[in-house]
C-alpha cells in the first residue's frame, strides 16, 4: 500500500530513477522534498547526466532549480511551494534567493 511518506524524494538514489518516481506518483501520492522547513512539492522533472560532487546539494542548473543526486542532476521543471501555486523551476528561482545558497557551484 502507497503512503504519502512514500513521496519524499531520496537524492541518494540515481535522478532517473528519481525522475520516474516523480511521474509514478503524480498525482498522488505526490513527491516532495523540504525547503525553509516547508514541504515543496515536485511535479515534473527531468535528467541530466553529468558529474556530481556529493548527492543532495540544491544547484542551479542553466537557471533551473535542480539537485545532485548519486548518479547525475534531478532538473526541476514544475514544483510547488507550500502555500502557493504550481509554477516553473524559473519563476521559482526568481524569488528563491536562498535556492543553493550552501553550494556555490552553479552549472551552466
Amino acid at each position: 500500500m502507497i503512503k504519502k511518506e512514500h513521496g519524499r524524494l531520496d537524492f541518494s538514489q540515481p535522478a532517473r530513477y528519481l525522475e520516474r518516481k516523480i511521474r509514478a506518483f503524480d498525482p498522488w501520492p505526490g513527491s516532495y522534498d523540504y525547503w525553509n522547513n516547508q514541504v515543496l512539492k515536485i511535479h515534473h522533472a527531468h535528467v541530466v547526466e553529468a558529474p556530481v560532487a556529493q548527492p543532495g546539494h540544491k544547484i542551479i542548473y542553466h537557471g533551473w532549480p535542480a539537485y545532485s543526486t548519486a548518479e547525475g542532476i534531478l532538473v526541476i521543471d514544475e514544483l510547488q511551494p507550500a502555500g502557493r501555486n504550481r509554477t516553473n523551476g524559473k519563476s521559482f528561482l526568481q524569488g528563491a534567493r536562498n535556492w543553493g545558497k550552501n553550494f556555490k557551484v552553479k552549472y551552466g
